[in-house]
């Protein structure tokens, strides 16, 4: 495969993971919130929730769209903010560290193959800047 093309796949590769984590988790707080947790939840609660998460979104659309220059250290970030938000919600709520273990799980091989897919990406970057550069 040529290296250009193999380049912009693990880059393309790298970046959906971090877009796709960061939309799913949004994903599923919006329906805990609004769905699973309608009518037990105070509405100024839920307005703040839904801030904080908006503001979570907004840290992964931002990775995403840095990931093109630094795309394993985007990826190491989003790896590190899903965790340091889980640590975060277990000390406030310990019940919730083994809540939906399956999807934490999931997000995790997530951005474990964005990772990887960064470092092959990066690799190719320096293959070609050694043979253009």
């Amino acid at each position: 495969m040529d290296k250009r093309a193999e380049l912009t796949r693990q880059l393309r590769s790298a970046r959906g993971w971090i877009l796709a984590v960061g939309l799913l988790n949004f994903a599923v707080e919006m329906f805990v919130i609004y769905i699973w947790w309608n009518g037990r939840i105070d509405p100024a609660w839920r307005t703040r929730l839904t801030i904080y998460d908006a503001g979570i979104l907004v840290y992964f659309i931002a990775l995403w769209w840095f990931a093109p220059i630094r795309p394993v250290l985007c990826c190491v970030l989003a790896l590190a903010g899903f965790w340091a938000l889980q640590v975060f919600l277990a000390v406030v709520d310990p019940d919730t560290l083994a809540q939906n273990v399956l999807v934490k799980a999931l997000f995790t091989i997530a951005l474990v193959k964005g990772i990887l897919s960064a470092r092959r990406a990066e690799q190719l970057r320096r293959e070609l800047g050694n043979v253009f550069g």
